[in-house]
């Protein structure tokens, strides 16, 4: 009984902190949503309001669904409605390219729309150069792979090593929170791979469960 008890406050605390760390994804990205729609509203009003049908489909169904495991394809749509909004911002000089192999998969909401911004914010706008970025999903041996692989400016190869020590700054706070909760949920973080140009950011999604607190998360709304 006190082995059960143990392992049941493991549980409560892994579930506190992998809601902890969703929650601080919300505000951070709303921060950039509404900034890019504020920057249309004067000279492409109609635009703007898509934009905001845009925003509102994201948030309603994050809210909706906050502890739920999702299928990719709702993580997905939740990166178009993303890539709506910055498409809108940079015009013809960003470019987002989907390759997307059907699969079942179920992940975690808030994976890889942060990567896809990560990728826009530091891969891209700082050089403002056209920059294309492909958001793929494929079925490999050890589970279902996700990548976001963009042809922007590069990563400093000291932010992957903070990122895998877990001393990175807030500036890239969407990657380590990314990064923390794929330990959480299946024992194996990121990796970020230098291109030339550019970055790729992968992970895997194993074919075995996720974490036994996991996938209690699941389950809490059901």
């Amino acid at each position: 009984m006190e082995v059960a008890r143990i392992q049941n406050l493991k549980e409560m605390a892994s579930k506190a902190e992998f809601s902890a760390l969703q929650s601080k994804i919300n505000p951070h990205f709303l921060f950039n949503a509404l900034n890019a729609i504020s920057s249309l509203i004067r000279l492409r009003p109609d635009d703007a309001r898509g934009l905001i049908a845009n925003l509102a489909d994201f948030m309603r169904y994050n809210l909706e669904r906050t502890q739920d495991l999702i299928p990719i394809s709702d993580a997905i749509k939740q990166v178009k409605d993303y890539v709506a909004i910055e498409q809108a911002r940079f015009g013809d000089k960003l470019t987002i390219r989907f390759d997307i192999e059907t699969t079942d998969t179920n992940i975690a909401p808030l994976l890889i729309q942060p990567l896809v911004e990560n990728a826009i914010r530091h891969g891209f706008q700082p050089s403002r150069r056209p920059c294309d970025v492909i958001i793929a999903v494929r079925e490999i041996a050890q589970g279902t792979e996700i990548s976001i692989t963009d042809t922007g400016i590069g990563i400093n190869p000291n932010i992957v090593e903070q990122l895998y020590h877990g001393t990175i700054d807030s500036h890239h706070i969407g990657l380590m929170n990314v990064h923390q909760r794929l330990i959480m949920l299946y024992g194996q973080g990121l990796t970020v791979e230098p291109r030339n140009p550019g970055t790729r950011v992968s992970f895997v999604i194993n074919h075995k469960e996720p974490s036994c607190f996991a996938l209690s998360l699941s389950k809490t709304n059901t």
